[in-house]
């Protein structure tokens, strides 16, 4: 993006700028390509109209500091970016408790990350928690002592917490955790690992996705056969396919990510035939925004078991949850 500035309005002075070098500013800016997570992206719409109100507020300072007389961004248009909708992969409840109940590589035997896969089932289990939902969850947050067991769901982005009762299997991990810890009144349940940050809150979840995709592809979940080669040991490799559109973007689908587990949620609602306007709730969606006024949506609500994926309970075989992971 600076090369794109640099390249338009590095040599003018303030004076000298024009509408037509907003125009072609922003034009420039529709059409150039960025690299994020290895991968050539597109600048959105949005992100063009954000960026035209940066330019308009830095000129409008210049207007009242009397160096124009005019704001040269007020005549500039927007173009217009013809966005494909890429539809978000997600994981079947068969695929989630597959990879769920997998403590070890189907491929090679190595521990698949227990702390993604509490992360993911907090997730599901938790009415479909954003990222930003998974790193605010505090333990002050559940209470494991009630009847029944409750929780609140942070919903950051809205900034509207809800509160739910703890689904079983939710409850017995979550608790089994809770209580190998020494039973903590407060703190984050996902601490930041390693660093000199370490126990504390993290700041953002990254390494979220590229974790849940490995440990989804150890359990053995995938939609394309594996790609198999023999290293110089003789050992045989096990990778994803390339063109697996659950582990790499396709012209029409996006990679897994932890957010495509919300979907899965928001999916079991409607395939378990729960009402829009409940599922909407239960999602803690912000469309329908009148819905806040209607609903207390601190009333402690039960997400439908049909919305959940079937894990078997400790009778059976619920992983076993170590203070160190």
């Amino acid at each position: 993006m600076r090369a794109v500035h640099a390249a338009i309005l590095l040599d003018l002075r303030v004076q000298d700028v024009k509408a037509s070098h907003i125009n072609a500013l922003l034009m420039e800016m529709s059409t150039a390509r960025y690299e994020r997570g290895g991968q050539k992206r597109r600048y959105k719409q949005e992100s063009v109209r954000r960026f035209r109100n940066v330019l308009e507020s830095i000129f409008q300072s210049a207007v009242a500091d009397e160096l124009i007389s005019m704001n040269p961004v007020r005549c500039a248009s927007i173009p217009q970016i013809t966005e494909v909708k890429k539809e978000q992969q997600s994981l079947t409840k068969e695929e989630f408790v597959t990879f769920f109940t997998c403590e070890r590589s189907r491929f090679d035997g190595r521990i698949i990350s227990l702390r993604i896969r509490m992360l993911a089932l907090c997730s599901w289990c938790g009415a479909g928690m954003r990222t930003s939902d998974l790193i605010a969850l505090d333990w002050s947050m559940f209470d494991f002592d009630a009847t029944p067991a409750c929780f609140v769901a942070p919903r950051v982005k809205q900034g509207l917490p809800q509160r739910f009762v703890c689904p079983d299997i939710l409850l017995e991990v979550l608790k089994a955790r809770w209580e190998a810890l020494g039973r903590p009144t407060t703190g984050p349940i996902f601490p930041q690992q390693q660093g000199d940050r370490a126990g504390q809150r993290m700041t953002r979840g990254r390494s979220f996705a590229a974790g849940l995709r490995t440990a989804v592809f150890r359990a053995g979940v995938y939609r394309r056969p594996p790609v198999q080669t023999v290293t110089a040991s003789g050992r045989t490799k096990h990778t994803w396919n390339p063109i697996d559109p659950l582990f790499e973007d396709t012209a029409l689908t996006r990679r897994l990510v932890f957010h495509g587990l919300r979907h899965s949620f928001v999916t079991a609602l409607y395939d378990a035939e729960i009402s829009e306007r409940y599922a909407k709730n239960l999602a803690g969606h912000s469309s329908d925004e009148h819905e806040k006024y209607l609903m207390n949506r601190l009333r402690m609500r039960e997400i439908p078991a049909a919305a959940l994926p079937p894990i078997p309970t400790r009778a059976t075989s619920t992983p076993t949850i170590a203070p160190s992971e």
